[in-house]
């Protein structure tokens, strides 16, 4: 057995089992000192029955992130596998779940390929097993990819148990990805690492459930959502139009505001929003009651209309004393699952109950603030050299929008985001955007590849 860490669970496995094992860290520079030792230990292995019954040796790779060399794959006379959680050729590399999610996959599936020795890159080997499997549908919720691992576990040993047991496994040669990619039209993607950079919003291409999703999805990972804002402090900075930017980091999961044609069904008793699956997280009823209001509020005209990334607070038009509703609302791209939102081509709106905010110059490190702090600290402060700069229509609106409780206070910027570029350009075609995978694919089982006289790799049916 080789792991990555003496953290993992193979590794405290091994030690109640008293099973050997080697730990071949990622960060390890020297690479040759783990594959001289894992090599020693193959050969021992090979050692222990007598020559004229040669111990069959299989190597199963399951998330191990390393490419092995081919002096290390060619000591397993069965051959090595790797069970890969995608349907292969799509998102190749090593963080398939995180990207299964980031683009909103609705079907994913289970990949067993032979590791070839001569083969140069990453999840590239012929199939011997491939099933596509749906993602969980939860309208109330969205998966990280711990959740959807733990989802793919069953489906993942159920795999290797149908090609472990296949009795003709050593000369199976299975079915090369290009063919399954042509059969199926199924893309040729691929995955990079987490990096923090990846977590910059851009309003204006990400709609709210976007942004929720990709929260999920970036669970466990190096990557924050943050967005940015320009600060304009004084006079001067405005006429010569230098101004600071803010940092701010969403501290915990927004939340999605309904649209006001699903309120108002659910005050009626329907909820069509379910009926058209459409997600429809379920908050505590306080927190419910806070949206709901927003959302009627959030979608009169005037506010309706205001671009992706725009700041609004809101006053409660329930209580007498019309409290500030606490959050930040942000206006984001149309989501896409709405036909009704897609239709009016209407905002998408967050709920944001607090941020770490990076002030430029600020020798502290991140301040907790939340929609209230950032409200009477500087929202209020800001709202009157804001205001001069606006058109005199927004002005007049915005007058007008106070006294139904509702407060603008510019925007957050629309950067161009990272997280857009990752689902774009993926299979050497930059302007090309990954669209969503939603077709169950053939499920492709040992006992389905044959080997011409040719060698040529065929799927039955």
């Amino acid at each position: 057995v080789v792991t990555t860490s003496d953290k993992t669970p193979v590794r405290y496995h091994c030690i109640q089992n008293k099973i050997d094992h080697v730990i071949w860290p990622r960060t390890l520079t020297n690479n040759s000192i783990i594959i001289n030792a894992v090599s020693q230990r193959i050969d021992k292995l090979k050692s222990i029955n007598s020559l004229d019954k040669p111990e069959k040796l299989l190597g199963v790779i399951v998330s191990f992130g390393r490419f092995l060399p081919s002096s290390l794959l060619s000591l397993f006379n069965y051959g090595c596998f790797n069970i890969h959680p995608s349907l292969l050729p799509r998102w190749k590399g090593s963080n398939p779940l995180l990207y299964t999610l980031l683009a909103d996959d609705k079907v994913t599936g289970i990949t067993l390929f032979r590791l070839n020795p001569m083969h140069t890159t990453f999840d590239s080997g012929s199939v011997l097993y491939q099933k596509s499997i749906r993602l969980p549908r939860n309208k109330n919720t969205m998966l990280t990819p711990n959740q959807l691992a733990t989802y793919l576990m069953p489906h993942s040993i159920n795999a290797m148990f149908e090609v472990i047991l296949y009795p003709n496994l050593p000369y199976l040669v299975g079915v090369d990805q290009s063919v399954i990619s042509a059969k199926f039209q199924l893309p040729i993607t691929y995955t990079r690492k987490p990096q923090p950079h990846m977590g910059l919003i851009n309003w204006q291409e990400q709609s709210a459930e976007d942004i929720i999703r990709y929260w999920h999805a970036f669970q466990g990972t190096c990557v924050n959502l943050f967005t940015e804002l320009c600060l304009l402090n004084t006079v001067q900075e405005e006429k010569e139009n230098n101004s600071l930017i803010a940092n701010f980091r969403l501290s915990e999961c927004p939340l999605l505001v309904p649209h006001v044609d699903h309120v108002s069904n659910n005050n009626n008793g329907q909820n069509n929003a379910e009926a058209a699956d459409i997600y429809c997280p379920n908050y505590e009823s306080k927190v419910m009651d806070y949206l709901n209001e927003a959302s009627i509020l959030l979608h009169q005209p005037h506010t309706s209309s205001l671009p992706p990334g725009s700041i609004v607070y809101l006053r409660s038009q329930k209580d007498v004393k019309h409290h500030l509703i606490p959050y930040t609302f942000i206006a984001c791209k149309p989501n896409n699952s709405s036909p009704i939102i897609t239709q009016i081509n209407s905002v998408s709106w967050l709920a944001v109950k607090s941020f770490l905010v990076n002030w430029p110059n600020s020798s502290t490190k991140s301040r907790h603030l939340t929609a209230i702090d950032l409200y009477n600290g500087y929202f209020l402060k800001y709202i009157q050299s804001l205001s001069s700069t606006l058109p005199i229509s927004v002005v007049n609106e915005g007058r007008h929008s106070q006294q139904l409780g509702v407060r603008y206070f510019g925007e957050f910027r629309s950067n161009s985001s990272s997280t857009s570029s990752l689902l774009s350009g993926n299979n050497n075609d930059g302007n090309t955007l990954i669209k969503p995978w939603n077709e169950l694919t053939p499920t492709i089982l040992p006992s389905d590849l044959q080997s011409s006289s040719d060698m040529s790799i065929i799927v039955k049916n």
